[in-house]
């Protein structure tokens, strides 16, 4: 797959508006609250979970404080779910060192707030996986139960920085529509 130029990524942020009806969503992540090891001033967690997937980078985005080996993002989904995947949308830049710093990184589901526990969902995110777009799927074989999301950066030192995290479960309603 080729890498995406400046045109690509507004074409492709232009399409993750989307719509929510009565409240509901079909990912479970939508509101919920979110933790992180570092955050930059001038932006918050609560972004990745706010329903916008507007993936150019600005204050709905999160961003980490600084370089670390121990950058993470947790979202409590607030009770248990079997999880059978997570979307991340990382951010879409032209600037390739920004696109790059989910390479690394785990997804696990854990019944604890332990960083580093859990089961992991899916595999690292590898460096083409973050050229090619800004849509990082994981999928979770035979559903993972647990109440904790966690985005961990693994064995690099690196800043970390994403705008949304989607949660599904086979529980989730089917109601969101995106245009």
């Amino acid at each position: 797959m080729a890498k995406m130029t400046a045109v690509d990524l507004v074409m492709l942020t232009a399409c993750f508006v989307c719509q929510i009806q009565d409240g509901q969503t079909s990912y479970l992540s939508y509101k919920k609250p979110a933790y992180a090891y570092s955050v930059k001033y001038g932006t918050d967690t609560t972004g990745v979970t706010d329903g916008n997937d507007y993936a150019l980078y600005g204050e709905w985005c999160y961003h980490s404080d600084g370089k670390s080996s121990n950058e993470w993002v947790r979202v409590d989904l607030q009770k248990e779910y079997n999880v059978t995947s997570v979307t991340v949308i990382n951010r879409a830049s032209t600037y390739k060192q920004a696109t790059e710093r989910l390479a690394n990184t785990d997804i696990r589901i854990s019944f604890e707030t332990e960083i580093g526990s859990g089961q992991m969902c899916g595999n690292l995110v590898t460096y083409a996986q973050t050229e090619t777009s800004p849509i990082i799927d994981f999928t979770c074989l035979e559903g993972i139960r647990g109440r904790h999301v966690i985005l961990m950066l693994q064995n690099m030192v690196n800043y970390m920085n994403f705008c949304e995290i989607r949660v599904y479960s086979e529980d989730s309603p089917d109601i969101s529509k995106c245009f």
